[in-house]
C-alpha cells in the first residue's frame, strides 16, 4: 500500500513511517501545493492520502477538494489527521471529500487500525462516485447506468453530499457533546424503481443532487450531510435539533423537487413520490453508535412509509437496513 502524507510539521512526517506496518510504502510532501505535485506527477496512483488540515497557504480541507477533482483520486481513501476536536472541523472535511479522521494524540494502534479501514474502502464494491461535472459526459440510453440500481451514488461537487462509508464514519467521529443536539433521518423514493428505469444518468444524477440540496435547505443549517444509499434511499445527518416537523420537510422537499429537477427534464418523467422518516437523536455511546443510530432512523422510515399506504408495518426496504455500508465501521476508537 502506498501513502502519501502532507503536514507542514517535519516531526510528523519523520513519525509517521514509523507507526504503519512495515510492508507499506511512505512519502511525504510538506504543503498542499507540494501534495499535488507529487499526485500529478507520479506514474503510479496512491492508494492512501494521509492530510495535515492545519496547514500554512493551502490547509488540508481545500487539498482534499482539489484531490477529489483529480480524476484517479475520485475513490482514493483520504484520512485528515489534526488537533481539531470539534464537529465544525469533523463536518468541514467530510463535506470535503474525506473518508476519515484521526486527531494527534495518534499511536500505532490508532493509525494502522485506520489504515486497514482505508484499505476496505480502497477494495470496496457497490459503491460509484462521479463529479457533477461529469454528469453530461454519460450517455443518453434510458435506465442504462454506469451504477445497478441497489449501489450507492455519490456525485462529487455538490456541497454537503458524501458516501454511505464517509457517513459512518463522521457520525462515529462526532463529540458526544454534539451527538444530543444531532439528528438523523432517512428518504426514500416510493417510485424509485420506474424512476431508475426511465431516466438518463444524467438526470437521474441531476435528481441525486437535488435531493441532497433539498434536504439541506430544509433542515435551514450549513450544518448537514446526506449520502445517496441506493434503492431510492437517503441518509441524512444534521448537527441541529431544531428541525421543522416531517410533515412540513416532506412537502418542502416534493415542491423543491417538483420546482427543479422535473421542471428541467427534457422529456416526460414519473411523478415523485418521496417519504421523510420522523428525524432521531443518534445513539451517544460509541459502541455501535452508527449500527444502533441507522437501525432506529430504518424504522422511523418504515413506520412513516407503513402510515402512508405505501407499505405494511414491520416490512423492510430490500435492503436489510438503510446503510449497512455505514453501519458495519463500528470499530473501536482510541
Amino acid at each position: 500500500m502506498r501513502l502519501l502524507a502532507v503536514d507542514d510539521s517535519p516531526v510528523m512526517r519523520d513519525l509517521i513511517p514509523l507507526l504503519v506496518d512495515n510492508d507499506m510504502v511512505v512519502r511525504s510532501a510538506a504543503s498542499g501545493s507540494a501534495a499535488l505535485s507529487i499526485l500529478q506527477g507520479s506514474e503510479q496512483p496512491f492508494d492512501c492520502l494521509l492530510l495535515d488540515i492545519e496547514m500554512p497557504g493551502m490547509d488540508g480541507i481545500e487539498l482534499c477538494r482539489h484531490v477529489r477533482s483529480l480524476p484517479r483520486y475520485t475513490l482514493t481513501p483520504v484520512i485528515m489527521l489534526t488537533a481539531r476536536t470539534d464537529g465544525g472541523s469533523i463536518e468541514a472535511a467530510f463535506a470535503a471529500g474525506a473518508n476519515d479522521y484521526i486527531t494527534k494524540t495518534l499511536n500505532t494502534r490508532t493509525l494502522r487500525g485506520r489504515l486497514r479501514v482505508a484499505e476496505r474502502l480502497r477494495d470496496a464494491s457497490g459503491m460509484f462516485r462521479c463529479d457533477r461535472r461529469r454528469l453530461s459526459t454519460f450517455g443518453k440510453p434510458r435506465g442504462a447506468h454506469p451504477f445497478c440500481a441497489s449501489q450507492s451514488v455519490t456525485i462529487l461537487g455538490t456541497g454537503q453530499m458524501i458516501d454511505p462509508f464517509s457517513l459512518g464514519n463522521y457520525l462515529a467521529q462526532l463529540p458526544r457533546r454534539d451527538i444530543e443536539h444531532s439528528r438523523i433521518f432517512g428518504a426514500r423514493l416510493e417510485n424509485f424503481e420506474k424512476i431508475y428505469r426511465s431516466t438518463t444518468t444524467p438526470e437521474f444524477g441531476d435528481l441525486l443532487v437535488e435531493v441532497a440540496e433539498g434536504l439541506q435547505a430544509l433542515v435551514r443549517a450549513s450544518s448537514a450531510l446526506t449520502c445517496y444509499d441506493g434503492n431510492g434511499t437517503f441518509i441524512c445527518l444534521a448537527r441541529s435539533a431544531d428541525l421543522p416537523a416531517t410533515d412540513q420537510m416532506e412537502a418542502e422537499l416534493a415542491a423543491h423537487l417538483q420546482a427543479t429537477w422535473q421542471q428541467g427534464a427534457t422529456a416526460a418523467l414519473p411523478p415523485l413520490t418521496i417519504t421523510l422518516g420522523t428525524p432521531v437523536t443518534p445513539f451517544a455511546n460509541k459502541t455501535q453508535r452508527v449500527r444502533k443510530s441507522l437501525l432506529r432512523a430504518q424504522a422511523r422510515l418504515e413506520a412513516r412509509s407503513a402510515r402512508k399506504g405505501l407499505g405494511p408495518a414491520g416490512t423492510r426496504h430490500p435492503r436489510e437496513t438503510i446503510s449497512m455500508r455505514a453501519a458495519g465501521l463500528d470499530v473501536p476508537r482510541n
